[in-house]
């Protein structure tokens, strides 16, 4: 007798008879982010998998851990394995979860066998990525470095575009993937078939950093019309980039 499996909250999956394909949101973001990508990719065949990243969403928020990489593929690991996802699967992240993204490759070459990196944030180095960050504006500086900041996260919350995330689920995420900067690292030894693609209304610093990086030979870079927000601005685009991956 088969075993029933029971598909988490946190966890939104699109059923298709062709292989599987995991889609990890970004940064404050939740498994939403992706639906009209997903829509595409299963009216190919597809069996589409979103997860909301550990601490956002509808996922646990756990206190007292870091959000670090260990933290967050930990979640996804697990998270796939309770779903007894144990072919190689195509994993697509955005922003913060294409970060995510490439770093599970890399620690779980078994379990990956292509990688879609829309709109990462590409720094060179830990500096890099805080200046950037708190120079884009006042706001920034006072959500990075004010002692009030999380009143003001929460009045952001109310009326911004957010997904539902913890004080320590942003701010550790935030420190511990994004301003860690280990991304370039990850480009230069990456062995998967992949694409990265970059939006020309993006942060202009992240095309000026990515023509300084010897990225590996599996990797092809796009730069794209879009934002920061290529899934779901140029939806149609994204999915195609994804699908010629599988």
């Amino acid at each position: 007798m088969s075993k029933t499996i029971k598909t988490p909250a946190y966890v939104k999956m699109l059923p298709g008879k062709k292989s599987t394909i995991v889609l990890l949101h970004g940064f404050l973001s939740s498994k939403r982010y992706w639906q009209k990508v997903a829509t595409h990719l299963q009216a190919s065949g597809h069996q589409v998998i979103m997860i909301d990243l550990l601490g956002f969403g509808h996922a646990p928020k756990p206190t007292g851990i870091r959000y670090d990489y260990e933290d967050h593929l930990a979640h996804i690991h697990k998270t796939l394995g309770a779903l007894n996802i144990l072919e190689p699967v195509m994993m697509a992240g955005h922003s913060m979860g294409a970060l995510l993204a490439v770093k599970y490759a890399h620690r779980y070459p078994k379990r990956v066998k292509a990688v879609g990196l829309m709109n990462p944030p590409i720094y060179l180095d830990r500096d890099q990525a805080y200046h950037t960050l708190r120079n884009t504006g006042p706001l920034y500086r006072f959500l990075l470095e004010s002692k009030y900041r999380h009143i003001c996260w929460l009045l952001l919350r109310k009326i911004g575009p957010f997904g539902d995330h913890s004080r320590d689920s942003r701010e550790g995420s935030l420190k511990n993937l994004i301003i860690d900067a280990t991304f370039t690292d990850d480009l230069e030894t990456l062995q998967k078939p992949a694409i990265l693609l970059i939006g020309e209304k993006d942060r202009a610093i992240y095309g000026e950093n990515i023509q300084g990086v010897q990225v590996s030979k599996s990797l092809s870079v796009h730069v794209g019309p879009s934002g920061h927000h290529a899934p779901i601005t140029h939806h149609v685009s994204v999915a195609h980039h994804i699908l010629s991956l599988v």
